[in-house]
């Protein structure tokens, strides 16, 4: 009988020291090499990723795009396009916990003893990871099916998916809204404005990458694709489809803004993704961050609310020049998160940014400035910027399109909102002149009031926003808009 029982007992013996961790001559445990990839838009600035995530950051990045390792970011997300903490820092810039876990206080589930406490994904009193304390990334919250497609996890390679999913429903409309004036509806109705999928990843502690569709644009599905490579400590290098680091309203993630969307002046005046590579480089004294890109160059299009022909030249570069994008900012007291509004509720932070862009296309040259500043502090949250631009036609153009003559235009944006548990609102102000020359019924100042709620992270939000449009220089226009918007982002 103590035969039949030893061999189960040793058995069962044999394989908790498989599945169990390495453990130290000294009987603790090791914890999991930290994973620490070249990260991305500043602030969602991932110009490697999202952070226009939608989400477009590198895996290993913090959710203000910030990379905890030191990396800096990857601009996509804020985007991380958003270095940070040395070693292998479990936190972001915001006090959040970058992997979402949330450790009870007591019980079985209780953080090993050393660990720092996460507070969920709000703000919480998170430290560095320790020995002991658990690593956790988007997989963790997968279906075991799901799981088992992605493969293995190991200290070498990590994959992280992502999704955002925006729809809107145009309750009251008025009789002259158009959508190429970048009115959000122009019927009652349905819109899907966003369906993003991606997947972002990284080898080693050097090397990263991400790849992101939108379901929602038709058969021009590619969003981005981009590699990363961290350099050299503070920095790295990011080439393929990403942003281009010049504005900080396109930088952050259309997913975290406070509002339904960026201001109709940024989506017209500002570029977003184009091929090219980008250098980028962070460090904690001020929260000093730079960006140098350059990119195929791209052609405004004759409709100012149609903005840039985006990622032009995926299969090379045909007919136009280059494109040269310079953007620099600091964060002196603290990194802000990527998300527009103050939901963490902390301290004040701010941060002042501008950005240089130059492009020859094949039927446009353009020169373009932008200056920014956002302001948080106890919920509360400022956000203005101002952009201005210059556009010449080529003499001899290499390509169709394009504007007739000179044109110089500039908006200036002005938001601000308030956030309280899980509810917020914002109010924002937009003047734009789409061209300084003449006065016409482009002249024009858009205000915007939105009321929203949402759950932890930002994973779900329902948001309601009343959009008007006053004319300065002619008769008034009927096109108002009130609109609700449902948004899932994982």
């Amino acid at each position: 009988m103590s035969r039949l029982l030893l061999g189960p007992f040793a058995a069962a013996l044999a394989a908790l020291a498989v599945g169990s961790p390495a453990h130290a001559q000294d009987g603790s445990v090791s914890a999991p090499a930290p994973v620490t990839p070249a990260s991305a838009p500043e602030a969602g600035m991932p110009i490697a990723g999202s952070q226009d995530p939608a989400r477009s950051h590198h895996a290993d990045c913090c959710d203000d795009g910030t990379d905890p390792d030191g990396a800096g970011s990857d601009m996509g997300r804020a985007d991380d396009p958003e270095g940070e903490r040395e070693a292998t820092g479990a936190c972001c810039g915001d006090g959040a916990c970058k992997h979402h876990v949330a450790h009870p206080t007591s019980g079985p589930a209780a953080a090993p003893e050393g660990c720092p406490e996460c507070r969920g994904n709000g703000p919480g009193e998170c430290g560095r990871e320790v020995d002991g304390c658990p690593r956790r990334d988007a997989r963790d919250h997968l279906p075991p099916f799901l799981r088992s497609m992605l493969g293995a996890r190991n200290a070498g390679v990590r994959l992280d998916p992502h999704v955002l999913v925006q729809v809107q429903g145009a309750l009251m409309t008025a009789d002259d809204n158009l959508l190429e004036r970048g009115d959000r509806a122009e019927r009652r109705g349905f819109a899907l404005r966003r369906a993003r999928l991606g997947f972002t990843g990284t080898l080693g502690k050097r090397v990263s990458a991400g790849v992101e569709a939108d379901l929602s644009r038709g058969a021009d599905l590619l969003n981005e694709a981009w590699l990363g490579i961290r350099a050299w400590r503070s920095g790295q290098i990011v080439v393929g489809s990403h942003k281009l680091p010049f504005s900080r309203h396109a930088l952050l993630g259309s997913g975290d803004q406070a509002l339904a969307d960026r201001p109709l002046a940024v989506q017209a005046l500002a570029p977003f993704r184009q091929v090219g590579a980008t250098v980028h480089g962070s460090y904690q004294l001020g929260g000093l961050a730079w960006w140098l890109s350059a990119a195929n160059g791209f052609d405004r299009q004759s409709n100012f609310y149609a903005g840039v022909r985006e990622n032009e030249g995926l299969k090379g570069n045909r007919t136009g020049g280059l494109a040269m994008a310079a953007r620099v900012q600091a964060e002196p007291l603290g990194r802000l998160g990527r998300s527009v509004a103050d939901h963490e509720r902390g301290p004040l932070r701010f941060e002042v940014g501008s950005g240089a862009l130059m492009s020859q296309g094949g039927a446009t040259d353009s020169l373009s400035m932008s200056a920014d500043l956002q302001v948080k502090m106890r919920g509360f949250h400022l956000l203005a910027e101002a952009l201005w631009d210059r556009t010449v036609p080529q003499t001899q153009p290499a390509a169709t399109g394009g504007l007739p003559d000179t044109v110089r235009r500039e908006a200036l944006t002005v938001e601000a909102g308030y956030a309280w548990w899980r509810l917020h609102g914002a109010a924002r102000v937009e003047m734009i002149d789409a061209d300084t020359g003449i006065e016409d019924n482009r002249d024009e100042m858009v205000v915007s009031a939105a009321i929203g709620y949402q759950l932890p992270a930002n994973q779900l939000r329902v948001l309601l926003q009343f959009d008007t449009r006053i004319e300065r220089f002619v008769p008034q226009v009927a096109n108002d808009t009130l609109f609700a918007q449902a948004q899932l982002q994982l």
